[in-house]
C-alpha cells in the first residue's frame, strides 16, 4: 500500500517545465530535457531555488564521484517512473549507488533516493518498521501547479521512491523524482561551480605569515547550539550579548565577563537570529514564525507569523520589528505586542540565491536588499515603496547567469545606503531619493560595512576591497584570503576591518592600506554570521555554537 505523505513547505520553490517544453501527448518533457528542482535547506545554504526550464539542466551528479572530487552541488534529473529496488545506502550518498552511461547520466531503471529532510510525514506503519515507500506522491495544491511548493520528503531507509509532478499547467500525471542530494557546499566557491564540471573545487588560500601590528586577545567564551545549515549572528544592547542556535536555545551573556545571565528554549528549531532592541530578543524559524522574548529574563512575550522561512535576523528599533520571509514578503510588527502593521510582497525572479538581503531600520524607512538586484526603501507607516534603486541588472542568456541578488548586510550613514549584489555591483545611493551616488562592478555574497572613510565589501572569491565612501574609488584590495569563504566584513575599533573564515580564523585588516594587522583563532568551525563590533574588540559566533569575545590590543 502506498504511503500517504504530507510535507511541510520548506524554504525553496519548485518551478515546473513550461508548456512548450512538454509533449502534449505524453505530458513529459520534450527532447529529454531535464528540469532543475529545488534542494532542501540543508543542501543549499545559499541557494533558495534552482528551478530550470529544461535547457538550464546539467549532467548527472555522478560526475563528481567518478572523478573523486567533492560532491559539491545537489543535481537533479528525470527519474524512472517506478522502481521497487531499495537504495543500498539508505538514501544519502545517492550518486555512488547509480549506474551511469557514457555521458555520466543515470541508466534507465536507476533511482536517486531522496535526502532525509526536516519535513513531516503522515504514513501508515507496519509494526515499528517502515514498509517500502513505493508510489509516494507529493501533495501539491492545484492552485500551485505552475509555481508549486517544492517539498522535502522524509522516507524510511531502504525505501524506493516514485513521484508525480506537474508538467506545464497539466495535472499531476507523469513521474519525476524530486531528487536532492543532502550535501554541503564545503568545496564550492561559486554558484557556477555547482553544475556540470569535473574540475576540482578551488583550493582555499594558505594562510601566510605577516608582521602583526595588533593582537586579538580572547577575553571569554561561551556555548550555544550549533548553526546547522543556517547562519546565526550574536547581538548586543551595550550591556549583554545575546545568541541563539538551531536547536532553539537562547542565551544572554554579560558583555564584560561572558557570564551566563539566563538561558532559554524556544521549543522548536530556529533558522535566524538574533535581533535585539526595545527590551526584546527576536529569532525566526523555518516555519516562518517570528518569536519575541523578554531581554531581561528570557520569557516568551509574543509570536507572529510570516508566510516563508525566516533566514535573516529580524531588526528592531523605534517601537517596531521588521522581518522577512524567503518568499519575497517583508512585514512590520509592533514591538509591544507583535501586531502586524503592514506587509509588503514582491514577486521573485525564476532563480534566486538562498541567502537574502538583510534589513535596516531608519527613522522613517525600512531598507531592504532584494532579489533581482533591487534596493528598496519602504515607509514605516504603511509599507509603501518610497524608492527603489538598481544595485545590479540581471544579464546573461540563462536564468543561472541572470541571478543578481542584493544579499548580506546593508550599511547606512546619515546620507546614504550602501549594498552589494551577487553578479552585480557594490553601490551607494541617497537615503532620501534613492539616486545613485556611485557604483562599482563587483560580485559579492556577503554584503557591506562602512567606517568614516571607506565602504568594505568582499567579492565572491574571498577578496576584500575598500572603496572611498564619497566617490567609490578603490582604495585597496586584499586577495590573500581567496576562497576561504569569508564572513561579512565588519568595521571595528576605528582603524580595522575584520572578517572570519571557514576554519574559524578571524582576520584583522588595517583600513589604511589593507595589510594584515592580527589574526585570532576560535574553535575551528566556520564563522558564518555577522560579528559584533565593539569599541575595542568584537564578539563572534561560530557554526559549532561557540560565542567568544576578543579584545584588540
Amino acid at each position: 500500500m502506498p504511503w500517504e505523505v504530507e510535507m511541510e513547505r520548506p524554504p525553496h520553490s519548485l518551478r515546473s517545465l513550461p508548456d512548450e517544453a512538454c509533449d502534449e501527448a505524453t505530458n513529459e518533457p520534450r527532447n529529454n530535457k531535464l528540469n532543475i528542482l529545488a534542494a532542501p535547506a540543508s543542501a543549499l545554504p545559499r541557494c533558495r531555488a534552482l528551478a530550470g526550464n529544461g535547457h538550464a539542466a546539467r549532467p548527472s551528479p555522478c560526475i563528481a564521484s567518478r572523478h573523486h572530487t567533492p560532491i559539491c552541488p545537489p543535481f537533479y534529473f528525470l527519474a524512472p517512473k517506478r522502481t521497487t529496488k531499495p537504495p543500498k545506502d539508505g538514501g544519502l550518498a545517492a550518486c555512488r549507488t547509480l549506474a551511469v552511461d557514457s555521458e555520466n547520466r543515470p541508466q534507465r531503471g536507476q533511482f536517486l533516493p531522496l535526502s532525509l529532510g526536516n519535513s513531516r510525514t503522515i504514513a501508515q506503519e507496519s509494526g515499528e518498521k517502515w514498509a517500502g515507500a513505493v508510489g509516494l506522491q507529493p501533495v501539491i495544491p492545484k492552485s500551485d501547479r505552475l509555481l508549486a511548493p517544492a517539498y522535502t520528503l522524509r522516507y524510511p531507509e531502504g525505501a524506493a521512491s516514485s513521484f508525480e509532478r506537474p508538467c506545464g499547467t497539466g495535472l499531476l500525471k507523469r513521474a519525476l523524482l524530486l531528487a536532492a542530494l543532502a550535501t554541503t557546499l564545503a568545496g564550492c566557491s561559486t554558484i557556477s561551480g555547482w553544475f556540470g564540471s569535473d574540475k576540482p573545487a578551488a583550493k582555499p588560500a594558505e594562510l601566510t605569515e605577516f608582521k602583526a601590528s595588533a593582537s586579538l586577545a580572547r577575553q571569554w567564551d561561551a556555548k550555544v547550539g550549533d548553526a546547522g545549515p543556517y547562519e546565526f549572528s550574536p547581538a548586543t544592547d551595550g550591556e549583554a550579548v545575546y545568541a541563539a542556535g538551531r536547536d532553539g536555545k537562547l542565551v544572554k551573556l554579560d558583555l564584560a565577563s561572558g557570564r551566563e545571565l539566563w538561558r532559554g528554549d524556544a521549543g522548536q528549531v530556529l533558522s535566524a537570529g538574533v535581533g535585539v532592541g526595545e527590551g526584546l530578543v527576536l529569532v525566526g524559524t523555518p516555519k516562518g514564525e517570528l518569536l519575541a522574548f523578554n531581554a531581561a529574563d528570557g520569557g516568551a512575550v509574543w509570536k507572529a507569523r510570516l508566510s516563508g522561512e525566516i533566514l535573516v535576523p529580524p531588526v528592531v528599533s523605534n517601537g517596531v520589528v521588521a522581518a522577512r520571509g524567503n518568499d519575497g514578503k517583508i512585514a512590520l510588527f509592533e514591538a509591544r505586542d507583535g501586531k502586524q502593521r503592514w506587509a509588503n510582497s514582491r514577486a521573485l525572479p525564476a532563480l534566486t540565491l538562498r541567502e537574502q538581503g538583510h534589513l535596516a531600520l531608519g527613522d522613517k524607512a525600512l531598507y531592504a536588499g532584494n532579489a533581482g538586484g533591487k534596493l528598496s526603501a519602504l515607509s514605516l507607516v504603511n509599507g509603501a515603496p518610497l524608492w527603489e534603486a538598481n544595485i545590479a541588472l540581471p544579464r546573461g542568456s540563462t536564468e543561472l547567469e541572470r541571478i543578481a541578488d542584493v544579499i548580506g548586510p546593508l550599511a547606512l550613514d546619515e546620507n546614504q545606503v550602501c549594498a552589494a549584489a551577487y553578479q552585480g555591483r557594490v553601490a551607494c545611493v541617497d537615503r532620501i531619493t534613492g539616486n545613485g551616488t556611485w557604483a562599482r562592478e563587483l560580485s559579492s555574497l556577503r554584503g557591506v560595512d562602512m567606517d568614516a572613510r571607506f565602504v568594505f565589501a568582499g567579492d565572491d572569491h574571498g577578496s576584500l576591497l575598500a572603496y572611498e565612501r564619497a566617490r567609490g574609488g578603490n582604495a585597496w584590495k586584499q586577495d590573500k584570503l581567496r576562497d576561504r569563504h569569508l564572513s561579512s566584513p565588519v568595521a571595528v575599533a576605528e582603524h580595522y576591518v575584520a572578517v572570519g573564515d571557514f576554519q574559524g580564523q578571524i582576520h584583522l585588516i588595517n583600513t589604511a592600506d589593507g595589510a594584515f594587522a592580527a589574526r585570532g583563532a576560535t574553535d575551528g568551525s566556520p564563522i558564518k554570521g555577522i560579528m559584533i563590533p565593539l569599541k575595542s574588540g568584537l564578539v563572534v559566533q561560530t557554526a559549532n555554537g561557540g560565542v567568544m569575545a576578543f579584545k584588540i590590543q
